[in-house]
């Protein structure tokens, strides 16, 4: 997931104009190679860079034939595209910060990574049973789903995943480092649609039930909101 956020939400890999191009979902059309791993080096960044581009050009096109969904619009996919230009043009600022703070990055993801998804397992197993039992309130059965109940909890583990990242970016690697990987991972989540489908009430109420402290909820919501 950290990687999947930090190379800008997708690489992707298909051909579109096909007949019955429709019927199949954009996860095979486009699909995400896997052998793709985070780049150690800039010249890893200018590898990967015309294969985003190319292929999130591949969803841009499938959605605007077969329609948007998935709780993405037109809207996302062009935002995920600015912030992919962002990193990929190689005077910008991002480009450099992220050839600037490549190899710490990389000093988190392997040090760091399992840390973060133990703390964060942690925290979803509080949030689910808590859901469990308002299941149980409501006579919900096994089979039965409610979106609304579900969602907030999808959305926050999202922002955990980020949030835990960016914090281990700004222990290692200092302030630079982590206003970088701030910047890519909120504006990234133009496409975690859990989060705008979310009721806010209860994203509070999860969130009040963690008992976090005030800094890393405050960042949370930083990342919720996108801000």
């Amino acid at each position: 997931m950290l990687l999947y956020a930090f190379l800008v939400l997708g690489v992707w890999n298909g051909v579109l104009g096909s007949d019955g191009l429709c019927d199949e979902p954009e996860y095979l059309v486009c699909k995400f190679p896997g052998d793709i791993k985070f780049p150690e080096t800039e010249e890893d960044i200018n590898r990967l860079c015309p294969i985003i581009i190319q292929n999130l050009d591949c969803l841009k096109d499938y959605f605007g034939k077969c329609g948007f969904q998935s709780g993405l619009t037109e809207d996302k996919v062009h935002k995920l595209k600015e912030i992919t230009d962002d990193v990929c043009r190689e005077d910008s600022p991002l480009h450099l910060g992220v050839v600037r703070n490549i190899g710490c990055f990389n000093e988190v993801l392997e040090n760091d990574e399992e840390s973060c998804k133990r703390y964060i397992s942690s925290k979803v197993r509080k949030m689910r049973n808590y859901l469990y039992d308002i299941e149980a309130e409501r006579g919900y059965n096994d089979d039965y789903y409610d979106p609304q109940l579900w969602q907030p909890l999808l959305c926050i583990k999202d922002a955990f995943e980020m949030s835990c990242f960016i914090s281990k970016v700004s222990e290692r690697c200092g302030s630079d480092a982590k206003d970088i990987a701030s910047e890519i991972m909120t504006r990234a989540t133009v496409a975690y649609y859990a989060c705008s489908a979310s009721s806010e009430e209860m994203i509070t109420e999860l969130l009040e039930l963690l008992e976090l402290e005030l800094e890393e909820e405050s960042l949370l919501r930083r990342i919720i909101r996108r801000e």
